[in-house]
């Protein structure tokens, strides 16, 4: 899907977003528990996809001094976060395209946002340029194994893509880790409802199943780096060929 579609479809959400999200909200509880474990007094936050702010005020209540801003793609998104929040900032921007400058944040989180993104090292490389550092990068998204029981055609990536990128942009001591997640309906039909409210799964409105109850498996990916002091400096022999200095080039 384009960004267009992507925006366009949340935007049209933002309204039962958080009521139909139980499985994004699930995936984000999870991940703000891995936030609340590691030792971080962040001055200045993001949070990347925020959508409705649902976590973006959770993660004020965690951190309650930090300054918190939270960006998303669609615009109704926005606008409803802004009407329940006065002290967060909320932009809508895109995550390729960051409007902040460099080395702005002290922590970076983002849940069920990168799976929306095409091109994940340009998206990581823009990430490490506003983040500190010192700073932390925190994410969730789901794998490619999540909804198999419904067989859903999504692009969703395996977390060995997500690993790769943090690496290819400088990070530094990326973990990137998989959880298997249940959920059970007792009314199929509910699923699908909630599904399609999110505006995050392409589900055919005449979609159905025989079975009235369904048990459905979403495999969440968990990813933690550090930001690094700056980018290695490259240099190019005439035929293009990058240069590394051997003295930046560790032992091991």
């Amino acid at each position: 899907m384009t960004k267009k579609v992507i925006a366009n479809a949340f935007s049209a959400a933002a309204k039962l977003y958080d009521r139909a999200a139980a499985i994004e909200q699930e995936i984000g509880q999870r991940l703000l528990e891995r936030l609340s474990l590691v030792n971080l007094t962040p001055k200045h936050i993001l949070d990347l996809g925020c959508g409705t702010g649902y976590f973006t005020r959770k993660s004020q209540k965690l951190f309650p001094a930090a300054y918190i801003t939270g960006i998303d793609l669609a615009f109704n998104m926005v606008k409803f976060a802004k009407l329940k929040d006065d002290d967060i900032y909320y932009y809508c921007a895109d995550a390729e395209q960051l409007p902040f400058a460099n080395q702005t944040f002290d922590l970076i989180f983002s849940n069920c946002c990168f799976m929306y993104i095409r091109d994940l090292t340009n998206l990581c490389a823009e990430i490490h340029r506003v983040i500190k550092s010192d700073g932390g990068l925190f994410f969730s998204t789901l794998g490619p194994d999540s909804l198999k029981e419904l067989a859903v055609e999504a692009p969703w990536l395996d977390m060995h893509y997500y690993g790769d990128a943090l690496l290819q942009t400088q990070f530094r001591d990326p973990v990137v880790d998989v959880e298997l997640i249940k959920f059970y309906y007792a009314d199929s039909n509910e699923l699908f409802s909630d599904l399609r409210e999110t505006g995050a799964y392409d589900i055919p409105t005449d979609y159905a199943l025989d079975k009235p109850e369904l048990t459905v498996t979403i495999e969440a990916i968990y990813g933690y780096a550090l930001g690094a002091n700056k980018l290695l400096q490259q240099r190019k022999d005439q035929a293009g060929n990058i240069l590394i200095p051997v003295e930046s080039i560790k032992c091991l």
